[in-house]
């Protein structure tokens, strides 16, 4: 049987109360706090704690 999170990584209805997906929510909630706190940061500071993460990015700045 196939896990709350591939269900819903393949679009198909899915437990969002699920434990790994809560896990991942608080995670990311995590993150995001982390990465907020950077605002007062050089944008290019702040842009290359965003290649661990996310997915290739564009050229165009992170606006400020």
């Amino acid at each position: 049987m196939r896990s709350e999170k591939e269900k819903m990584l393949a679009g198909e209805y899915y437990d969002a109360s699920a434990p790994e997906i809560q896990a991942d929510l608080a995670a990311n909630d995590r993150w995001l706090a982390r990465y907020n706190a950077t605002q007062a940061m050089d944008p290019a500071a702040r842009r290359k704690l965003l290649e661990p993460t996310a997915t290739p990015l564009g050229a165009a700045p992170i606006p400020s």
